[in-house]
């Protein structure tokens, strides 16, 4: 699902796309998203598919979800990341969204029904003095 061509045109080189495979018929079909995006990162939440991506590859960090049941897109807020190296994972009905850094970046939640980001407490580093064990 979209990708990166190394240039600024997607909608002719269909990088605004994704594809939907249905095991029942081996088949797959070809899904537009609404917008187009670099995705950087996408996730399976049990009913939906959430991606999000970096439109233009200058902007925020956009979220869509697609609801295979519907066949809809519906826009998600922007992420309160840095776009550069977003990580997104689902837990507990929430989205979370980190970056390269968490230590340092933070890491944010989406709660998916009321579609607002909360930022989360302080990821736990431990800060080792010594070097790890060298393998023989």
């Amino acid at each position: 699902m979209g990708g990166n061509d190394g240039h600024l045109s997607f909608a002719e080189s269909g990088l605004n796309e994704a594809g939907a495979y249905d095991p029942s018929t081996d088949t797959w079909r070809i899904l537009e998203i609404p917008i187009d995006l670099v995705v950087v990162d996408a996730l399976w939440t049990s009913t939906e598919v959430v991606i999000y991506g970096v439109e233009g590859y200058l902007g925020q960090l956009l979220g869509m979800s697609y609801e295979p049941r519907t066949g809809e897109w519906r826009q998600l807020p922007p992420a309160p990341l840095d776009p550069a190296v977003p990580d997104i994972d689902v837990v507990g009905g929430r989205i979370l969204a980190w970056s390269y850094d968490p230590e340092t970046d933070g890491i944010t939640a989406l709660d998916t029904v009321k579609l607002q980001w909360q930022e989360l407490p302080p990821f736990p580093v431990s800060h080792r003095t010594e070097s790890p064990p060298q393998l023989r």
